[in-house]
């Protein structure tokens, strides 16, 4: 009896780490998967979403770098940051394919200002790489993992 209790107490942790290790490698490594309106977008590569809970995220969308648009200042009303050029065309394109529809978002990360990093889906379309492949965005190489960076 003692035996089969050492046996579950201390191998069956390790059964369990090891079971979790094989399905993260078997399966893309993105943290959750949530669904939700888009209910705004901040620029070319950033969107808000309400989850049916009515959770708002922040998601910025995983391997793209999208040119800034300006930033306003709420009190005065002024420009506060300058954009940069095609900043508006990549905000609208964005802005058409998604926003008030329902999308899948694959979180992949939570990035240094706290906002959800992940692949956004419009039904089957993946609108990352929509916006690299129409010229809205960039790739950004350099951070992209597989099986997104093959893409």
């Amino acid at each position: 009896m003692r035996l089969r209790i050492f046996l579950f107490r201390n191998l069956l942790p390790l059964f369990l780490i090891s079971a979790l290790v094989t399905c993260a490698n078997a399966s893309p490594a993105f943290i959750r998967t949530v669904t939700g309106t888009v209910t705004k977008i901040s620029d070319g590569d950033t969107i808000h979403l309400t989850t049916p809970e009515q959770t708002i995220l922040k998601v910025r969308l995983y391997g793209i770098d999208a040119p800034e648009t300006d930033k306003i200042n709420n009190k005065t009303g002024q420009i506060n940051i300058p954009g940069q050029p095609y900043g508006d065309e990549s905000w609208t394109a964005l802005k058409s394919k998604i926003m008030g529809k329902k999308v899948k978002v694959d979180i992949l990360d939570i990035d240094k200002y706290r906002r959800m990093v992940g692949m956004i889906y419009l039904d089957e379309r993946n609108i990352n790489l929509e916006m690299i492949r129409e010229g809205y965005a960039e790739a950004f190489i350099e951070y992209l993992k597989e099986p997104y960076r093959s893409e």
